[in-house]
């Protein structure tokens, strides 16, 4: 979505006629009436400060967002570099989102995992091997179907492709 976004704001300065975001907002509303956003992860202050301001805009044109994240608003870039640049963002989604925590009582991808660690390091052979488990076993192939595994070229903004080697279901990102 940020890039989208960034490559938006390129071709409104190209304008050079003010301030882009509004221009940029307001060709998001005409497209989409709903945006969607699973696991919402900011991770720098320019995108920050260019989300509190966008957001405004499309929530003042109607938008309707709805977004997921395993951290509560207020700890959204916690620690990040510059934070205080991110607090109007998350003083917003408290103010115009409605907040739903959903801490159920299970996870089941760490169900499904059986107790497999999700972080493994050092990269290599071993690292591999025990994704390659993980994988698999979140997924609804058997290890000896490996094979039958589709593949999927994912266009990504900037004109370029994102080549993602086992992809199941066809779903893309």
């Amino acid at each position: 979505f940020m890039l989208e976004v960034h490559e938006r704001l390129r071709e409104e300065r190209r304008k050079e006629e003010g301030d882009p975001i509004p221009e940029v907002a307001k060709a998001i509303a005409e497209d989409a009436k709903l945006l969607a956003f699973d696991e919402m992860v900011i991770n720098n202050s320019a995108d920050a400060m260019i989300l509190s301001r966008l957001f405004a805009q499309l929530l003042d044109a109607g938008v309707t967002v709805i977004t997921t994240s395993n951290r509560p608003p207020r700890d959204l870039y916690l620690g990040g570099l510059n934070r205080e640049l991110f607090l109007p963002f998350i003083a917003l989604v408290e103010r115009e989102l409605e907040v739903v925590p959903l801490n159920g009582p299970v996870d089941y991808r760490l169900e499904r995992l059986g107790g497999m660690p999700t972080w493994y390091v050092p990269n290599g052979p071993a690292a591999t091997a025990a994704l390659r488990e993980a994988f698999f076993r979140l997924t609804d192939y058997p290890v000896e179907d490996s094979a039958h595994v589709p593949t999927e070229e994912l266009a990504i903004p900037g004109g370029r492709t994102l080549h993602v080697p086992k992809s199941p279901k066809g779903g893309g990102v």
